[in-house]
């Protein structure tokens, strides 16, 4: 049988509130994934095998070849593994462009329609919020949200451009 203290502590750890072994009180930011994290984490991890193992055929190929070739490893990471997963990384990049710019949920959560403290998570699409349904200016919403997807259209061309010199889609 456990002590009192022990006994609270179990009891409190079963049903989550207790995440670490300091007794810390869990943190949503900080001590679980986000879904967008997820996202990215699998996309990454789904794109190694194909490192490993280009032809589907069991083997290392370029990576071994690279390896007789007297390659160390950080040359091979950065002449082999990078340029092999490089797609990956400009889906990712053009993913947390998009993201980035519709950060809404977490502020609004957080501090509701305000912004608060001093307007320090007043974002530009919770700030479109407030004026389309807490200032009743729908019109002028609907521009800022043109805008919002000209700006994300834009930097998204500019990826695609810059992409054409780092990503590698042959094998």
């Amino acid at each position: 049988m456990l002590s009192g203290h022990a006994a609270r502590l179990t009891r409190r750890r079963r049903r989550g509130l207790i995440v670490g072994p300091h007794d810390e009180p869990a943190r949503p930011g900080k001590d679980r994934l986000q879904p967008a994290d997820n996202a990215h984490l699998t996309c990454c991890l789904a794109q190694l095998p194909a490192v490993a193992d280009p032809d589907g055929d069991g083997r290392e190929v370029v990576d071994e070849a690279a390896l007789i070739d007297g390659a160390g490893y950080f040359t091979r990471l950065f002449n082999v593994t990078i340029p092999m997963i490089s797609p990956v990384i400009y889906f990712n990049v053009v993913l947390s462009i998009i993201a980035g710019f519709q950060a809404f949920t977490q502020a609004f959560i957080m501090t509701g329609s305000t912004g608060a403290p001093q307007r320090s998570t007043l974002f530009y699409v919770l700030n479109l919020y407030n004026v389309g349904f807490q200032d009743l200016r729908m019109g002028y919403a609907s521009a800022m949200a043109w805008v919002l997807f000209i700006v994300i259209l834009v930097l998204t061309f500019a990826a695609t451009k810059l992409s054409q010199r780092w990503v590698t889609y042959d094998r």
